[in-house]
């Protein structure tokens, strides 16, 4: 993984770790936490760290969460700046509303492409995409790339996607 990303990733947790207030639109960080364990059990879950997150309607999520306008470059632009670039900017256009008590529920998620297709990513391997939580769906995955969701419980059921880590 690129330096920048890992000095990103320690600087979201440096910042995250400040408690937020909970406000009743909000879900508890801890609530997240327990539905993402039990989709895709693993002991590489960071966070969520905040106390509270905003959860968004389908539509809502696609105003919040921005298109990036960097052309992709091998290992200089690619899968974990897009997934990192829309969890930083959606949270920083979250922030504009006056809103501060909470966070939106988007994190990274970097694991293995099982089968090609997954979110109209071609080929197979380690992939970086974004992690949200959906009213009246839950979680379901964003191709920050094709500008794509799946619900989580889809993908790992029909094994198109390993989870190996998930940041918030």
């Amino acid at each position: 993984m690129k330096t920048t990303a890992l000095a990103l990733i320690i600087l979201l947790l440096a910042v995250g770790c400040v408690t937020g207030v909970h406000t009743t639109n909000t879900v508890t960080g801890d609530g997240l936490w327990g539905e993402i364990y039990r989709l895709g059990p693993t002991n590489k879950i960071l966070g969520p760290v905040d106390g509270a997150y905003e959860s968004f309607t389908y539509e809502e999520w696609f105003r919040w969460i921005p298109r990036s306008i960097v052309p992709t470059r091998t290992n200089a632009w690619d899968c974990d700046d897009y997934a990192l670039e829309a969890m930083i900017e959606t949270r920083k256009k979250f922030r504009t509303t006056g809103k501060s008590e909470s966070t939106p529920a988007i994190g990274v998620v970097v694991g293995k492409i099982e089968k090609t297709g997954f979110l109209g990513m071609q080929g197979k391997g380690l992939h970086a995409v974004n992690i949200i939580h959906v009213k009246n769906h839950g979680w379901m995955f964003y191709e920050p790339q094709t500008h794509r969701t799946a619900k989580v419980s889809a993908v790992l059921q029909e094994k198109m996607f390993t989870i190996h880590w998930v940041l918030f």
